[in-house]
């Protein structure tokens, strides 16, 4: 069964070179269609990059053929999920072993280090589900310590303030007492985070069908729905067409 379909994609080039380079890509999509009756596009990108810029193209297979040493990468996983992957990892800082080990964990392969994956509840993707990994960076940090201030307070403080109660004294926080407290913020609150395993941090957006899990792309939190759905309609419903039919309710709305 073939597609003739023609298709143009674009790669934004790493944002850190001068100039930042936008690589067009055009090919027809002529290939054997995948077992989901979409396309196989990422040989494709990949044989059209190889052609188009052959240093950047052996770059990309160094990078997917390290990550993927253990084939977690499968037919499952987008197209776009695995150009996130690369271009998050060359250009922003992004620590791609954190998104593969939240991967592993939703295919019962590891343990998360995450809180639990959730759906999305906006119309525009509905019937998605988010699953978040801890990049690590100072963003997904501050906003850990941030959710862990607001629910576990500062028990070191709250129990020098029990202890001057209980004396019937009035006591003043001492310069001693101030690493205690930084420590009890940014550590400790952390570690009980982490133990009732609700880091929170970026997202994996998947869909679920007939039992299985399908990788679309990354995200952040403050990316919008509409700018999500958009990224998941250029390439995720040409490999996976359920998407569209409304296996995974992305079925237009207007």
């Amino acid at each position: 069964m073939k597609n003739e379909d023609s298709f143009f994609f674009e790669i934004q080039g790493n944002p850190l070179e001068s100039p930042s380079v936008v690589k067009k890509l055009e090919f027809s999509c002529n290939e054997t269609l995948n077992v989901w009756g979409g396309i196989n596009l990422m040989p494709q990108i990949l044989r059209a990059m190889e052609i188009s810029d052959p240093p950047f193209y052996a770059r990309m297979q160094a990078f997917y053929l390290a990550l993927n040493h253990d084939g977690i990468l499968n037919e499952r996983c987008s197209s776009q999920i695995l150009l996130d992957l690369f271009f998050g990892t060359q250009s922003f800082g992004l620590y791609p072993l954190t998104v593969i080990d939240e991967i592993k964990s939703l295919e019962k392969q590891g343990v998360s280090k995450t809180k639990p994956a959730t759906p999305f509840r906006g119309s525009h993707l509905e019937g998605l589900w988010h699953k978040h990994y801890m990049n690590g960076d100072v963003a997904s940090l501050a906003q850990n310590v941030k959710n862990a201030l607001y629910e576990y307070g500062i028990p070191f403080f709250q129990e020098k303030i029990m202890e001057a109660k209980s004396a019937g004294e009035e006591r003043f926080v001492t310069k001693e007492d101030v690493p205690k407290i930084v420590n009890d913020v940014l550590t400790n609150n952390l570690a009980r985070r982490r133990s009732e395993g609700k880091m929170t941090g970026e997202w994996i957006v998947y869909a679920q069908n007939e039992g299985q899990n399908f990788y679309l792309c990354l995200a952040k939190h403050n990316d919008g729905d509409e700018e999500i759905r958009e990224k998941i309609e250029r390439i995720c419903v040409r490999e996976f067409p359920f998407l569209k039919a409304g296996g995974a309710s992305l079925s237009a709305r207007d």
